[in-house]
């Protein structure tokens, strides 16, 4: 659950210290020696005059509960005067000392402030306590004392009002992004069609004044194909976040340009996927040149244009695919472009070609009441008229292994061969209740 921090600047010093270390930043060059390549890289991607934001705390009980993507709302004086969002945290005495360590300061040697938090999207704001204790749920004369990081129950309350905590705090402070669940059940009764909507994803990637839209589109579109998707309106960095069947960032940039995407901006995109903690970045867009593609693939990202997304959409309408399948070939680094649908497509076949042999072997079996072997079924499949291209030996000995399963009981083995334990209605009705009762599990599961 994401989660809110706050942090308190109430003494003079304490004000100094976040006046130099969270608003104006930290120079890079400043403090280089105590950070990792990889921290380096992950905390300067997004900020143009390089420098890095963060804040120490002696509570580590409050620090250890501190997520990535967590808001931080800065409190002085009755009034919020800032918010960020946290990139990471860690425990680093030697930069801490640093920063922190001189002699106007109140430093402890016995309780430093090692545990760090660093943050980015730094915004100064002015909210006043009355506000805030409102929205969170606290008494009015409620006043933050410390670090600290406010109940997850109390998160949960104020989702009962707000789509996300995302949403609460920009109404809160009129700053920061909004993030938008896309509701299933409005999709299925909007005015909008699956067809709009492809008609709409591909004029929104080519339109670069359309970029809002396009965003939200792209998130339409994978909701459409069985994710959990959100479009994050605002902010400065993801436009849709995808957390299943996998964790994915996703840039959409829509283009006016023939050429489409040129520059991708593939480390930004592996900088906001680490943000995240996210396992894979996807950019979606009209098209994208062989230098874009060769970029995306060293970065291991995909590269997806509309074109393809739609041709996933119309896959996902006809076969109701499931969204793990797709993902298997989506998230390879790279385009997703024709040889993957070819892929796709062929595993879909599979599947198809698998039902039809199921229905065979239950329609063989249901018109004869003596056990039959593999064999026997199949030349009878072979004059069967209502079977068009009966399969072979091998593909029965298969079926019938699946449908003679202890779970499923629709064979069963007698004498020298498999009579079926039904009628052929009932043992259809059986393989969809089955589905249904996987799919309802797994959705349970889930919740």
């Amino acid at each position: 659950m994401k989660g809110l921090v706050i942090f308190t600047a109430g003494r003079e010093d304490a004000y100094q210290d976040y006046v130099h270390s969270v608003r104006d930043g930290v120079p890079i060059e400043e403090v280089e020696e105590y950070l990792s390549e990889e921290q380096r890289q992950t905390l300067t991607e997004d900020d143009n005059d390089e420098t890095i934001r963060l804040w120490g705390t002696t509570v580590d009980h409050q620090w250890q509960k501190i997520e990535q993507g967590d808001i931080v709302l800065v409190y002085r004086d009755g009034e919020f005067i800032a918010r960020a969002r946290v990139v990471s945290i860690e425990e680093n005495l030697p930069l801490a000392e640093h920063l922190w360590k001189y002699e106007e300061n109140p430093w402890d040697d016995d309780n430093p402030w090692r545990f760090l938090v660093y943050v980015d999207q730094f915004e100064e704001i002015n909210v006043s306590l009355e506000e805030f204790n409102a929205l969170v749920g606290y008494e009015d004369n409620y006043i933050p004392q410390g670090f600290m990081r406010v109940a997850d129950r109390r998160i949960r309350s104020i989702l009962e009002d707000y789509d996300s905590l995302e949403n609460a705090i920009a109404d809160l402070t009129g700053t920061g992004e909004r993030v938008h669940e896309i509701d299933d059940e409005e999709d299925e009764e909007a005015e909008d069609s699956l067809e709009q909507l492809k008609r709409e994803l591909v004029a929104a990637g080519k339109d670069g004044n359309r970029g809002e839209e396009f965003e939200r589109l792209v998130a339409d579109a994978f909701n459409r194909l069985g994710c959990e998707a959100r479009w994050i309106e605002g902010g400065s960095d993801t436009d849709v976040e995808i957390t299943e069947p996998a964790h994915v960032v996703v840039e959409a940039k829509s283009r006016g340009q023939s050429y489409g995407v040129r520059n991708i901006n593939a480390a930004g995109i592996v900088s906001h996927q680490n943000q995240r903690g996210a396992d894979h970045g996807i950019v979606v867009g009209r098209h994208f040149p062989p230098q874009a593609i060769e970029d995306a693939e060293r970065n291991e990202i995909t590269t997806l244009t509309t074109d393809q997304l739609v041709s996933l959409l119309e896959k996902r309408a006809e076969y109701g695919i499931p969204p793990e399948l797709i993902f298997d070939y989506l998230l390879e680094p790279g385009a997703f472009q024709e040889d993957r649908q070819d892929l796709l497509q062929d595993h879909i076949d599979e599947r198809i070609d698998a039902v039809e042999s199921m229905l065979a072997v239950l329609k063989g079996m249901d018109r004869y009441d003596e056990p039959l072997s593999a064999k026997e079924l199949y030349f009878i499949l072979v004059g069967m008229d209502e079977v068009a291209d009966p399969p072979d030996e091998e593909a029965i000995k298969h079926t019938i292994q699946f449908l003679s399963h202890p779970s499923l009981q629709l064979l069963t083995y007698e004498e020298e061969g498999y009579v079926l334990t039904t009628d052929f209605e009932n043992a259809v009705n059986v393989l969809t209740s089955v589905n249904s009762l996987i799919e309802s599990t797994t959705e349970f599961s889930k919740d």
